[in-house]
């Protein structure tokens, strides 16, 4: 198995698919934010044809919204999959803990604080099972 930490260092668990943008911050409907007093009257028109369009531009951002955080889950449970080979820990009977301590401390700097925490947590385990 490659060396846990150099495939977090080099990204393999990044999310390559960009987060999309929320079509409400979008320009072309800047109009719908508007008070109705500072309207045109040919703003007022446009009206109904932009909160059609921005509902169907709010359907495909969630469908693009879904698809990163599929992916994002798909990447997460590779890195923990790969993190409990790389240490040891595939079928050892404390890796929900050591994963679930793991995360706790580590993922608010980056998977590769995860990866140091996890190390040290299966050390732990490992040690405790052989007591």
């Amino acid at each position: 198995m490659e060396d846990i930490y150099a495939k977090t260092y080099r990204g393999d668990y990044n999310n390559s698919i960009k987060y999309p943008t929320d079509p409400k911050y979008l320009e072309k409907y800047s109009i719908l934010k508007k008070n109705a007093i500072d309207l045109t009257d040919d703003e007022i028109k446009s009206i109904p044809f932009l909160r059609d369009s921005l509902a169907k531009d709010k359907e495909e951002y969630d469908k693009q919204v879904e698809n990163y955080k599929k992916e994002d889950g798909r990447l997460f449970n590779l890195f923990m999959s790969d993190c409990a080979e790389f240490f040891g820990m595939k079928d050892h009977p404390k890796r929900p803990i050591v994963e679930s301590k793991a995360w706790e401390h580590g993922h608010s700097s980056g998977y590769s604080e995860v990866v140091h925490w996890y190390d040290e947590f299966a050390e732990v385990a490992k040690y405790n099972e052989n007591k």
